[in-house]
Formats: C-alpha cells, sequence, structure tokens
C-alpha cells in the first residue's frame, strides 16, 4: 500500500491563489463602495476571511488529504468540516488527466484528474515525481 501526501509547496501554491483571489475581490468591493456603503463593509470583511482561510482552513485542508491504493482502487480522503472519502476502482476509471498551471509549473507540481463513468476527482498538486508515480501505478493496476 503506498499512501500519498500532499508536499509543503501545494501549501504555499493555494496561499498564493487564495491572496490573489482576495486582492481582486477586496479591489472590487472598495471600487463598488462609491456606490453603497454595504460594499465598504464586505471590503473590511475581506480580509478578516482571507486571515481565516489561510491561517486555519488550508493548513487543516492539507493536512487532512491523503491518497492511499488499497485492494485494486484508489483512496483519497480530505475534509475539514465535512469528511469525504473517494473510493475509486481501477476497473471503473475512464482516464487520469494531469493539470499543470503556469504557478503550479513553477513549483514544479501536477493536480491529478481522475474520470469515472459518472464521477470525476481531483486530486490536488503532487510533486512530479509522486504524480509520475501516482500515474504509474494506476496503469499498473494498483502495483508498486
Amino acid at each position: 500500500m503506498k499512501e500519498y501526501t500532499l508536499p509543503r509547496k501545494t501549501f504555499l501554491l493555494w496561499c498564493i491563489r487564495v491572496t490573489f483571489i482576495s486582492i481582486l475581490v477586496f479591489g472590487g468591493f472598495m471600487f463598488l463602495r462609491r456606490y453603497s456603503e454595504f460594499f465598504r463593509y464586505l471590503a473590511i470583511a475581506v480580509p478578516f476571511l482571507y486571515a481565516v482561510i489561510l491561517i486555519f482552513y488550508l493548513p487543516a485542508l492539507f493536512k487532512s488529504c491523503k491518497i492511499s491504493f488499497i485492494n485494486g482502487a484508489v483512496i483519497i480522503k480530505r475534509g475539514v468540516f465535512i469528511n469525504n472519502c473517494h473510493i475509486l476502482p481501477f476497473t471503473r476509471m475512464i482516464y487520469a488527466q494531469t493539470i499543470k498551471t503556469p504557478l503550479s509549473r513553477l513549483f514544479k507540481l501536477k493536480a491529478i484528474t481522475l474520470k469515472a463513468a459518472r464521477s470525476r476527482i481531483f486530486v490536488p498538486e503532487l510533486s512530479n515525481e509522486d504524480a509520475k508515480s501516482f500515474l504509474s501505478s494506476i496503469s499498473k493496476g494498483g502495483e508498486l
């Protein structure tokens, strides 16, 4: 049984993504505050929400993510408030796809999407070596 955990670089990558999105949302609310006082309050709430996500939620989410191969299936467990366990047998899998964004390429990370008949499972960014090992394990039917 091989078990994967997410590397530290994945956490850093998602911190950069959340920071960028928070800056865009904050800027949008600051622009819209001219039209309504409500947007000023939303602009004040964005940094607090950003801090909660960055300090509490993201570290807990990435610590909870476990990926393993057992008896011809890939098992992905994750969740902070609601725990999810995805079990995808290799016999039901249609294809596996890797995704590299320009930012993830800079960190040498790849995300993986597993597709079955009625579901799609997203595996957050793994290192290039782990992603290659992960995909080769799937192609061999779970053997390492």
